[in-house]
């Protein structure tokens, strides 16, 4: 199902998954697209069920973090892209993704889902000797860990800008 992310993000924004949070302002009248700095919300979550809900995240940070540094935009995506594969990879549903800023200078990136038993392995992976890798890249350009629940866990990563 692909869920339209017009009014909240921007008219350009299409995709699998249904986003909840604020992010258009007004600006002397008119409406724009949000950046980061400017959204009155601290928080954007996006339900990530498909492969191609990976389009939506991606337009989606590229717009909240349009005036942030390149160098947390590219890292971001990064951790973010490289989470919910994880999850959509190794992990049962329901799944979403939360991003959250804070005022101390912390952006968190949380991806939730329904597998609370499954181990994450580092450097290694079942589906092959040449995957694996991306908690390790993860771990290069943010803190993260893992939250676990009952019947969901959550593997988050803070970044700071």
């Amino acid at each position: 199902m692909v869920a339209s992310v017009t009014g909240r993000f921007g008219t350009n924004l299409q995709g699998t998954g249904a986003v909840r949070g604020t992010g258009r302002t007004k600006r002397n009248g008119a409406v724009t697209n949000s950046t980061l700095s400017d959204l009155p919300s601290r928080q954007v979550s996006l339900a990530c069920e498909e492969p191609s809900c990976l389009t939506t995240l991606h337009h989606l940070l590229r717009r909240l973090l349009a005036d942030a540094p390149e160098d947390l935009r590219i890292d971001a995506e990064l951790v973010a892209i490289e989470l919910v594969t994880n999850s959509l990879e190794h992990a049962l549903g329901p799944r979403s993704v939360t991003i959250a800023w804070a005022e101390d200078g912390l952006l968190h990136i949380a991806v939730l889902d329904g597998s609370p038993d499954a181990v994450l392995t580092p450097g290694h992976s079942r589906l092959g000797a040449h995957r694996g890798r991306g908690l390790t890249v993860v771990g290069a350009v943010a803190r993260w860990g893992v939250d676990r629940g009952q019947t969901t866990k959550t593997v988050w990563a803070t970044l700071t800008y």
